[in-house]
């Protein structure tokens, strides 16, 4: 395998290219393999891989990695060509032991999976235009593109063969539970460099070395000073008329737009009980609900009862009122009856069953669907068009800045006699702080990409203004004197030696607690650290405030372990941390998520198994590459 992509497995580059892999190889991109050639780049188990069939899935390689990058490094497309190589040579390995197996795929099955192609899709119907237009464009005739097609038939059903070796028992679904709903709740001290800082007073000697040594961490990069002009639509808007016309035009186009779907004012009385209670309990809960009504229908208060027994935080204050709401913000039973089988004033029949519990309701109002009438939403209308007209104003006046600046007119009296707002910038860089204007990465951009004196850009749309921008001065990166970063400096550096000193004194504190001569708590009482506890934390999302690794470490220990044997940098602080409780998965929840983890679990079963199979037809396998392959790129 390639030593390169194991190192770098996890780099952007290495995962998309991986996908392209993936992706090629699975459909119909292909070659001739047994095919002779003039020039042959591989051997494998004697199958020749002529050079014009690597050139092309180079070429595929390289579309996809141009469609995420514009320009690829010398090293990336070496990766390429590595990533080309493995894959025929894997596609080789796969269809000899089709060969062997006797695998094959019919016309009906080739036939059948062209039509299933999207990209072969019109009008919700197979197109022999598309197909026709997609092998013109690749030069290549039908025949050629049967047999590649039926090549990747013949892979496809090798790759399922092998997977669907892979099974899953029910222990490993246990296991798998166990690990991902397992929680842990720390204590935890922060030592904080803060606390050290006064400590600290660096000579003007140290200053010096750590200025010296730290002297890219400083450097001053490339700046630029321009002149802008702003069309903001937001000035623009009192100087916009709205004919009636237009306003009525709007309104008819987008009736359904306005359209009010029916809506219910209602009020409920919720007894909690899930799928994941027993029997007995969700019985005892739906009893409860059907006591409740009972008492509703002799005549008691529904308010009143529903702030005495209702278990919906939000409603019960409310005597369990629901607000207006549409059908779809019910649960499918609860909707039904209040929009189907209920009248105003009346209560339900029953106690209705959702994934929260049973529902008692009343309906009190309905509100049928209605098409809202333009004067009322005249208003709404108005400023929607005054604003895309006032933007469309402001990008004319733009572009007859942008022609006044180009005929050679002065920047700045353009911008006066267009009625554009006018500034200067201090000197900012491409990423950094910028006081004005408020604008962001287009302004910026826009800027660095202006070379000479009096270079001026098109316009610019940023943050819903438009912007011509003209270059006043360009300041190459450089490094800065001692004296103009001096504070910086011995701040950073006084800073870097009170971590040191936390750093120290955690680690300290932590050998005493290996020890068992002291514990955390009295550590905290006796330093003035502050002792915290923090929530329960799940393998797979910790907090903020608890560092990814540290809550590693915490599921890494055993049972009879506790303290966390390694203090762990957040920021400018070090964390000491013990196991302060354990929390154990709730067995319930297994049956509701058993299908779930089976399914993930048999996924990547199955692909390791695939990737295994591959690896030891490799190692069964004579690989040779030939003086074509290497003289490539």
């Amino acid at each position: 395998m390639l030593s390169y992509m194991r190192k770098h497995a996890r780099s952007w580059f290495i995962k998309v290219l991986l996908g392209a892999v993936i992706v090629v190889f699975i459909f119909f991109y292909g070659f001739s393999l047994r095919e002779r050639a003039s020039a042959v780049v591989a051997e494998v188990n004697g199958i020749k891989i002529a050079q014009r069939d690597f050139q092309r899935q180079f070429e595929r390689f390289l579309e996809v990695q141009r469609s995420r990058a514009s320009e690829l490094t010398a090293e990336q497309r070496r990766i390429i060509k590595e990533a080309t190589l493995e894959t025929l040579i894997d596609q080789v390995l796969v269809l000899d032991e089709a060969d062997r197996w006797g695998i094959g795929v019919s016309q009906q099955e080739i036939r059948e999976q062209i039509r299933q192609i999207p990209s072969f899709q019109e009008a919700g119907g197979f197109s022999l235009r598309l197909l026709q237009q997609y092998l013109r464009m690749r030069g290549q005739s039908e025949e050629e593109f049967m047999k590649e097609l039926a090549r990747d038939l013949r892979i496809q059903k090798v790759e399922q063969l092998v997977r669907d070796g892979a099974w899953v028992s029910e222990e490993e679904v246990e296991i798998m539970y166990g690990l991902l709903q397992e929680k842990v709740v720390l204590q935890y001290v922060p030592v904080e460099a803060e606390t050290y800082l006064k400590e600290i007073n660096p000579t003007q000697e140290e200053i010096k070395g750590y200025f010296k040594d730290q002297a890219a961490r400083y450097r001053i990069p490339e700046m630029v000073k321009v002149e802008y002009m702003k069309f903001q639509p937001g000035e623009l808007l009192n100087r916009v008329e709205v004919p009636e016309k237009e306003v009525q035009e709007l309104y008819e186009r987008n009736r359904d737009r306005w359209r009010e779907d029916p809506q219910v004012l209602a009020r409920q009385i919720l007894i909690r009980s899930t799928e994941r209670d027993d029997d007995a309990t969700r019985m005892k809960a739906l009893q409860k609900a059907e006591e409740i009504l009972k008492r509703l229908k002799a005549g008691e208060d529904f308010g009143k009862l529903a702030k005495e027994y209702s278990q919906d935080p939000q409603s019960a204050p409310k005597g369990g009122s629901l607000g207006w709401k549409k059908r779809n913000e019910f649960s499918e039973a609860v909707g039904k009856a209040l929009f189907e089988e209920m009248k105003v004033g009346e209560l339900s029949e029953k106690p209705l069953k959702s994934g929260l519990g049973f529902h008692v309701l009343k309906l009190e109002e309905v509100k049928a669907e209605r098409l809202r009438p333009l004067e009322e939403v005249r208003r709404e209308i108005e400023a929607e068009i005054r604003q895309s007209k006032a933007r469309q104003m402001a990008s004319e006046l733009a572009e007859e800045a942008y022609l006044g600046v180009f005929q050679g007119q002065d920047f700045k009296k353009v911008a006066e006699r267009l009625g554009a707002a006018y500034g200067v910038t201090e000197p900012f860089p491409l990423e950094g702080p910028l006081k004005e204007p408020s604008a962001g990465e287009g302004f910026r951009k826009a800027a660095f990409l202006l070379r000479e004196k009096e270079d001026f850009s098109e316009v610019v749309e940023d943050g819903g203004a438009f912007y011509i921008v003209q270059l006043l001065e360009r300041r190459p990166s450089r490094e800065p004197t001692l004296e103009e970063v001096q504070e910086k400096v011995r701040s950073d550096l006084q800073r870097a030696r009170a971590l040191e000193k936390a750093l120290q004194e955690a680690e300290g504190v932590l050998e005493r607690l290996k020890k068992k001569e002291t514990t955390l708590s009295s550590e905290a009482e006796k330093r003035g650290w502050k002792l915290m506890t923090s929530p329960s934390i799940s393998r797979t999302a910790p907090p903020a405030a608890i560092p990814l690794e540290m809550a590693q470490a915490a599921f890494s220990l055993s049972q009879d372990e506790t303290l966390i044997p390694e203090a762990f940098k957040q920021g400018d602080r070090y964390l000491l941390a013990e196991i302060k409780e354990r929390v154990a998965a709730d067995p319930k929840g297994l049956e509701e998520q058993r299908t779930l983890l089976r399914a993930l679990l048999l996924r990547d079963k199955r692909e390791a198994l695939f990737r295994d199979w591959i690896k030891e037809l490799r190692a069964r396998s004579q690989v040779r590459t030939f003086r074509a392959y290497e003289e490539l790129f």
